[in-house]
């Protein structure tokens, strides 16, 4: 009786700590039409002013994440004094509840993994996601709101989420 007690309870263990991990968000695709693959709205305008959108978590005066647009170019950084830790050509990625721009990384050290994104999101319908990392968080993302997701590679981690600040090219020096 001991036995089936202790093997229960093992199995009880891997069970909830399989759930407590949660489920890892799916990579967004790139856009696959000419429409979709042209970015409307606040992305569009972020793009075509070189914006810096700043990623953070409790206040906008304490960033996680710079991301800058540059001619077309991502930089995506987390200490503004520092050279960017990656960067890319920007491509319009589509989900459900979100259109994105930035890029994929398919050269990066887990690059057997599959790709990471590096992404500054717009939200179509309202997004709720928690994550039960060790910085664990609600986020809460209304329609129209700007946020920033890095995607890593697949079973590496769990998606990272930003709310955003944008400034455009001109605030930003």
């Amino acid at each position: 009786m001991k036995r089936l007690g202790a093997v229960t309870a093992v199995l009880l263990l891997v069970v909830a700590c399989d759930q407590a991990g949660g489920p890892q968000t799916a990579k967004l695709s790139p856009a696959e039409s000419a429409a979709s693959a042209t970015p409307s709205g606040q992305l569009k305008q972020l793009l075509s002013s070189n914006a810096k959108v700043i990623g953070y978590l409790d206040s906008a005066d304490k960033p996680s994440v710079i991301a800058s647009f540059k001619n077309g170019w991502l930089e995506w950084r987390t200490d503004a004094g520092h050279s960017p830790i990656a960067q890319g050509q920007v491509e319009v990625f589509n989900g459900p509840d979100r259109t994105c721009i930035g890029f994929e990384n398919k050269y990066s050290k887990f690059a057997a993994q599959g790709a990471e994104q590096y992404l500054v999101c717009e939200a179509l319908e309202a997004i709720a996601d928690s994550n039960s990392l060790p910085r664990a968080q609600d986020f809460h993302f209304p329609p129209k709101t700007l946020f920033i997701q890095y995607q890593p590679p697949g079973r590496t981690g769990f998606t990272q989420y930003y709310y955003a600040a944008a400034r455009r090219a001109a605030q930003s020096r």
